[in-house]
């Protein structure tokens, strides 16, 4: 609700107060985050993602982020890259993420005035294994020798005064340290009292092709919503948060219908075709996971669906997700993780607009997505038991096309903003020998019918290559999690094995 009322608010005196009382709240959900890590870590049930990430979508945020935040309490911010331009890992980027925001947070929380530093480094280990090493240097009031050895156990700090001097629980350094462990690295940290303090971590990784690193432009989060107004179906039981919610679409310019429970959603969605589905998850009589497959089964609707939840544990997401949910949201919901989700599924959200072609151009391509006995343009293909040339398929080949797949739809759209129909045909030709190579039937035939366009050295109209695109991104999507599920299992059978052989 702070949110909210934060953007509407013009008088200085009421910003400032609301300012407080957001910041408030952002640091109570921070605190119970991080004890509900600390409990996950304990019992042994955080699970960590294995996907293909480049340093720079790690390097971006943090200089976007701590560059602002060190020059306004007026302490210098250095990122020290020493990697090779590209690198990529195979890891758990939101978890890395996490623990290098820790560490320069409490960098900035201890240090008054000088600079802050933080180095990147890596090498190849004997077992071919790849280790990132990340030292986070700080010209703050350092830490005491007889505390350096207990500074990462939970609820410690440096000094009995610190909490009372600068907050915190004293969990951060403790969860920094287990997941370096978990993630097969580790934690340490070298001080002097009124000199600073350099915290390392590391993590063994697994060496990864390279990644094409995600651009964002520096722009507000106002200017990255959707210009196009969409029809949202908000479900959701407590009156307090669908208000809030709901205010929160509108202000975005969508418009927004509410229903109190999934059976409702069900019924509403039955009638009424909708652009956007937020979804809550505990709810009287039928839950949003229930409702969510039955949308997805029985009714067979293609909606993006955002499932919003509380739960912080990855089994209720993969419950979510497992029922056709696209994307999961964490309660209480944020104008940047809801913006960002937007961003992300903007093409099956967003409509592209119909460029001048003839009438006859526009029904076939209607009447070629519309066909009966094929899926529907926002369903994946993919599928692990395809028979193609009178083999299975392999993960081998999936990971090629995932690879290829990415790398070449930014050529599509390259070359078809250039016009360069000679070029933008020969991408199409590598994007048309991965797809016959898993089977991708329907995307086969979209290329070809764009390669035939481009025979007669015409460019293809926007809405067919539009098409192409997101039948080709739907794809990659069910390959990640086709492969992410391959990592999983063969992790689970091999620490099995070694239980037995134990």
């Amino acid at each position: 609700m702070a949110q909210i009322l934060e953007s509407s608010v013009t008088q200085e005196q009421h910003k400032q107060q609301l300012h407080i009382l957001l910041e408030s709240g952002n640091h109570l959900l921070s605190l119970l985050n991080d004890i509900l890590d600390i409990s996950k870590i304990e019992e042994g049930k955080l699970e960590l993602e294995s996907i293909d990430f480049a340093v720079e979508e790690l390097c971006s945020p943090i200089v976007s982020t701590y560059s602002s935040i060190c020059r306004e309490k007026g302490i210098g911010f250095e990122l020290d890259n020493r990697l090779d331009k590209g690198k990529s890992y195979r890891g758990d980027k939101s978890r890395i993420r996490q623990v290098i925001f820790n560490l320069l947070g409490n960098a900035v929380k201890f240090t008054a005035s000088g600079h802050i530093k933080v180095t990147l480094t890596g090498k190849t280990k004997t077992d071919h294994s790849e280790q990132l090493t990340i030292s986070v240097e700080d010209t703050g009031v350092g830490i005491p020798k007889e505390r350096l050895k207990s500074i990462f156990d939970p609820f410690t700090q440096a000094e009995a005064s610190t909490t009372r001097k600068f907050g915190g629980t004293g969990l951060g350094l403790a969860i920094v340290k287990k997941l370096a462990n978990i993630m097969g690295g580790d934690a340490t940290v070298t001080s002097t009292i009124g000199k600073g303090s350099t915290f390392t971590v590391s993590f063994k990784l697994e060496h990864a092709e390279p990644v094409q690193a995600e651009e964002k432009a520096n722009v507000s989060l106002d200017d990255q919503a959707l210009a196009q107004s969409l029809k949202i179906l908000l479900v959701e039981d407590n009156k307090v948060n669908a208000l809030v919610a709901k205010t929160f679409c509108k202000k975005q310019g969508h418009d927004v219908e509410v229903a109190e429970n999934g059976q409702v959603a069900v019924d509403k969605v039955k009638e009424n075709s909708y652009d956007l589905i937020i979804m809550d998850n505990h709810m009287p009589v039928m839950d949003g996971i229930e409702a969510t497959r039955i949308i997805r089964e029985e009714l067979k609707s293609d909606t993006v669906i955002f499932g919003c939840t509380a739960d912080v544990f990855k089994e209720a997401h993969d419950n979510f997700v497992a029922a056709g949910a696209n994307h999961i949201l964490t309660k209480p919901l944020q104008k940047e993780s809801f913006i960002d989700a937007l961003q992300r599924y903007r093409h099956l959200l967003v409509m592209p607009p119909k460029t001048e072609s003839n009438s006859s151009v526009v029904e076939l391509i209607r009447h070629d997505l519309t066909q009966s006995d094929l899926p529907t343009a926002t369903e994946a293909e993919l599928r692990m038991e395809s028979i193609q040339d009178g083999n299975p398929i392999t993960y081998e080949q999936v990971a090629e096309f995932k690879q290829i797949g990415e790398e070449h739809l930014n050529r599509v759209i390259s070359n078809y903003s250039a016009k360069d129909t000679k070029l933008l045909n020969e991408t199409l030709e590598i994007i048309l020998q991965q797809c016959r190579t898993i089977a991708l039937h329907r995307v086969v035939d979209k290329v070809e019918q764009l390669q035939s366009t481009l025979e007669l050295d015409q460019l293809p109209a926007l809405e067919e290559v539009q098409s192409l695109i997101n039948l080709v991104e739907v794809n990659i999507h069910e390959a990640i999690r086709i492969l992410d599920k391959n990592v999983q299992q063969t992790d689970k059978a091999g620490l099995k094995s070694s239980n037995i052989s134990t």
